[in-house]
């Protein structure tokens, strides 16, 4: 008589058959890491080497199959000029949205190539600066600089910094596209009794400060520089 085989118990499903899937969180975090990176015109080597790992390690991040830490994740967002709180939210498009197209951005770069021009322009004309001494203090002809004050040349940052350092502004505020520090401290020059109430009431507002000062700032300009400064604010007005 046969003898009888033990009855083995069945076997075990196998926890490693097959690869674990990668989270759901990471792979939406990595598509978003993945799509700042490439918006941003970088390569997966030079994000790994902002952050220390292995370029494969940045793959593996992309692909959500790894998760980067928090202080990894906000270095790569810095490195890749993208808001950190997007990426961790996983919101590619959002990523996507941060990054102007060829077309905007070339539109916005000559919108603010003007928009600082005509800031020199007002600076010079509030210091009483001639466009000859202006030029002479930069190195550059009248006509250039006539050029960069109407936004028709971009100014080279060694130009601005020059001109800014000659007319007594900061660089910030040219491009902040702030009041100038001499429109904010012009007291006005009229007596208060001789103007109409609502013109009072309206230089007393701190609201309306900045206004007033540059108006009499411009109250005091040449005809001639008034007509410039008109001409470069159509040009303005053109680009809004």
């Amino acid at each position: 008589m046969d003898e009888l085989m033990p009855e083995m118990p069945d076997a075990a499903p196998s926890e490693q058959a097959s690869p674990t899937p990668p989270n759901a969180r990471a792979v939406l975090v990595g598509a978003a890491l993945q799509r700042a990176r490439d918006l941003a015109r970088r390569t997966r080597k030079e994000c790994a080497e902002t952050i220390g790992v292995t370029t494969a390690r940045v793959g593996a991040y992309e692909s959500g199959e790894r998760e980067p830490t928090l202080p990894e994740l906000e270095a790569l967002a810095g490195f890749l000029r993208v808001p950190a709180e997007l990426i961790l939210k996983g919101d590619a498009q959002a990523v996507e949205a941060q990054f102007l197209p060829r077309d905007d951005a070339a539109d916005a770069m000559q919108l603010r190539t003007r928009i600082i021009g005509l800031k020199l322009l007002m600076a010079r004309l509030s210091k009483g600066v001639s466009i000859e001494a202006a030029a002479a203090a930069a190195g550059l002809k009248p006509r250039r600089l006539e050029e960069l004050e109407a936004g028709e040349r971009d100014i080279p940052l060694t130009t601005l910094e020059t001109l800014s350092a000659y007319l007594g502004v900061t660089t910030s505020e040219l491009l902040d596209l702030g009041v100038d520090e001499s429109l904010e401290q012009a007291q006005p020059a009229m007596a208060l009794p001789q103007l109409p109430e609502s013109v009072r009431q309206l230089m007393n507002d701190p609201n309306a400060e900045a206004y007033v000062n540059t108006a009499v700032q411009l109250h005091t300009l040449p005809a001639d520089e008034l007509e410039q400064m008109g001409h470069s604010l159509v040009r303005l007005a053109e680009l809004i």
